[in-house]
C-alpha cells in the first residue's frame, strides 16, 4: 500500500546516517542493510554477511527506538 511505501521511504533516509553515525563508534562496518515487515521481532542480524535487517513497524516508533535498534543490532557484529 501507499502507506507502507512511505513507511519504507521513511526508513531508507533514516537508517543510513545511523549506522554511520555508529560505525566507528562501535568499530564494526555494516556490509548491508535491510527492511521488512516481521511478525515477531525488531531486528535481525546475519553475523557471517554483516547483514542488517530492520522491521518495517519501526517506521511509527520514535526515532529513539530506531537508533536503539540499530545499535543493538551492530554489536552483534562484535
Amino acid at each position: 500500500t501507499i502507506l507502507l511505501q512511505w513507511y519504507r521511504t521513511l526508513l531508507r533516509e533514516r537508517i543510513p546516517g545511523l549506522i554511520g553515525k555508529w560505525e566507528p563508534v562501535i568499530g564494526v562496518s555494516v556490509a548491508e542493510w535491510r527492511i521488512k515487515r516481521m511478525r515477531t521481532r525488531w531486528g535481525s542480524c546475519n553475523i557471517s554477511a554483516r547483514r542488517i535487517w530492520l522491521n518495517l513497524e519501526l517506521a511509527k516508533k520514535p526515532p529513539s527506538c530506531l537508533e536503539y535498534i540499530v545499535v543493538h543490532e551492530m554489536v552483534h557484529l562484535l
